[in-house]
């Protein structure tokens, strides 16, 4: 009988240590011994996760200022300045909004604070200097690995997605009826030697895609629905054209709809997107998947006209990254099963599309789930909703907090592991009767 693993993971971002966000900011002048300390932090940072039970980790994305500007950095043709895009709930809700009066991210969080990000002025290539310094990143991240003595097949390294970066970052150069679309293949293109060098040193790629969800009420929010849907399946294609050379068994991509502090509730529905995102090529999928506006899609993926491809794994978020309260491992099972059997009912549509499943449409139950069991815990990954630091010192949770979220998040998983284990075995036990 082959053995039940739930794997654990993150989506990547941790808080990074309050003495350290000064220098990631560049408030500061970095001292003579700042990459012994960037390597020593980061065994630190990756020790902590193992300790708490994950089983996949990163670096805790340590040395970056947010997840996306690194990479913008990296980039020629970024000399221009635009004003950074706004979220459509917190527009409508300006009582609320107003309080992030002077914070300044990513997103405009309120009109009373005007933030500026980088804009395309000229043609987009991945830079020499930008190459060097993705390099000695990964080194980094290898090196400590390395020392831990964990596998590189367990270690995943972020980079935003072309769409992504089109999300955040302004474009003045590309112009004309496609201007956009041609901005986003730029993007692309380039960004396809950060993927290329990044799986070729042995990593797991993660591709940051919150332009497939969050990109329609911030960027597109003056678009209709279908006109969104246009610019995702973009996206999509671009992408795919960016990862084309790569092992897409070896790469995931996270899709969320923002981790700000906002009530959401302008958020585009998953069933809205749900075939757009699985046209992606990379074969595993974190998706955000517990929190007040999202926990009741897992259903969705058990849709009969919601094509599941066989081999994609699912990393549902089933801690909430923005909320105080620790999970527990009871509730992170109850998730975790949510998806189980939801993607018991996507086999179940691919073998009745397949001539090889009777009409039935009765939702599984623990004993009626098609799935092998192998592939019943194969086909998920347990994850966090979205990032806990997705820019260094914009922190929703103390460090301490988030290891006890974690590690709650690892004792669930192991409840389900247990739970498997026993259905398999009654099976066993009864096709022997």
């Amino acid at each position: 009988m082959a053995a039940v693993e739930i794997l654990t993971t993150t989506v990547g971002s941790l808080p990074r240590p309050n003495w350290m966000v000064p220098y990631i900011r560049g408030e500061c002048e970095l001292p003579a011994d700042w990459e012994q300390t960037l390597h020593k932090e980061t065994v630190k940072v990756m020790k902590e996760q193992l300790d708490v039970g994950l089983r996949v980790i990163n670096d805790g994305e340590l040395q970056r200022g947010d997840y996306v500007s690194e990479a913008q950095k990296r980039l020629s043709g970024f000399d221009a300045e635009a004003v950074a895009p706004g979220a459509a709930d917190l527009e409508a809700d300006t009582e609320f909004s107003d309080k992030f009066k002077g914070r300044k991210g990513l997103l405009s969080l309120t009109k009373e604070t005007e933030v500026k990000c980088a804009a395309c002025s000229g043609p987009i290539t991945y830079t020499d200097e930008g190459l060097q310094d993705l390099k000695r990143e990964i080194n980094r991240v290898v090196k400590s690995a390395a020392e831990l003595g964990h596998p590189l097949d367990r270690v995943f390294f972020t980079s935003p997605s072309p769409g992504t970066l089109a999300t955040f970052f302004g474009n003045e150069y590309f112009k004309g009826e496609n201007g956009y679309e041609d901005f986003v293949s730029a993007l692309g293109k380039a960004m396809a030697v950060e993927y290329k060098t990044i799986q070729a040193a042995g990593l797991i790629l993660q591709l940051d895609c919150p332009d497939l969800g969050m990109g329609r009420h911030t960027r597109h929010k003056d678009k209709t629905l279908e006109e969104f849907k246009k610019v995702a399946k973009w996206h999509v294609e671009v992408l795919n054209e960016a990862v084309a050379s790569l092992d897409t068994s070896r790469v995931r991509m996270h899709m969320c709809w923002g981790n700000y502090p906002g009530p959401h509730d302008m958020d585009v529905p998953l069933k809205e997107m749900a075939n757009i995102v699985l046209c992606a090529k990379p074969g595993l999928l974190s998706i955000e998947a517990c929190n007040p506006g999202h926990a009741h899609e897992h259903q969705v993926w058990g849709k009969e006209n919601v094509k599941v491809p066989e081999n994609k794994v699912f990393l549902p978020g089933v801690i909430d990254t923005t909320s105080s309260h620790v999970e527990h491992p009871e509730l992170v099972k109850q998730r975790l099963r949510q998806y189980v059997d939801a993607l018991g009912l996507a086999q179940m549509n691919r073998e009745r599309e397949s001539g090889f499943a009777p009409e039935s449409r009765v939702p599984p139950t623990k004993k009626s789930v098609t799935c092998k069991p192998s592939k019943r815990s194969a086909s998920i990954m347990a994850c966090t909703d979205c990032g806990f630091g997705t820019a260094a010192g914009a922190n929703n949770l103390t460090r301490e907090l988030v290891f006890k979220k974690i590690k709650a998040m690892c004792a669930g998983a192991k409840l389900l592991e247990e739970e498997l284990a026993a259905e398999d075995a009654a099976d066993e036990v009864a096709k022997g009767a």
